[in-house]
């Protein structure tokens, strides 16, 4: 039964064939997913947190850690993902505050750069991912992942949109309107 409401819930979001969960690679390094729930009733609908945890962690190991950007809380104690998660909070439906665009895509860089035994600092870790989170996963999620091509692998901003909807939302599904000024 769970599981049926979190297919309703998901909608057009496509859900990850191997973990049921609703969550995708954006790339190799970059996971978008909705908000997960450790608590009834929303645990039954959402992506439960310990599923989450469990599925990230057989995957990646201790090379995951959480960028959440829900301002109504995330839901979960920040223990419960090892603490490894990074906080930006703003309203749904509204863009990100300037001045967080540069921490947050700062922290994601040095996540996904920062050098390990008997590595160089500087160099993509290819087994670290960063994983973004909003309620939905679509709309501060994908405007993060977007941020985080555009300015960091050098992707044209058509590119990003055009990359976050085609791993996050189903075929035939377009995430929304997107002012192509407000991309450009």
């Amino acid at each position: 039964m769970a599981s049926l409401l979190r297919q309703i819930v998901a909608g057009p979001r496509s859900r990850h064939p191997e973990a049921g969960l609703d969550l995708c690679y954006v790339t190799d390094n970059i996971i978008a997913t909705s908000g997960p729930s450790g608590t009834y009733p929303q645990r039954a609908y959402r992506n439960p947190l310990d599923q989450l945890v469990k599925f990230l962690d057989y995957k990646h190991g201790a090379d995951w850690a959480i960028w959440e950007f829900r301002a109504e809380g995330t839901g979960y104690p920040d223990e419960e993902v090892y603490g490894r998660v990074w906080h930006y909070p703003w309203p749904d439906h509204h863009p990100p505050p300037f001045r967080l665009v540069p921490m947050i895509m700062a922290g994601m860089r040095n996540w996904l750069h920062e050098g390990g035994e008997g590595e160089t600092k500087g160099e993509l870790r290819k087994e670290r991912v960063v994983v973004v989170h909003c309620k939905a996963g679509k709309g501060r999620s994908g405007t993060m992942a977007c941020s985080y091509l555009i300015s960091e692998c050098g992707w044209k901003p058509s590119e990003a949109l055009a990359r976050f909807t085609e791993r996050r939302m189903r075929p035939g599904v377009w995430a929304g309107r997107v002012d192509s000024q407000s991309v450009a």
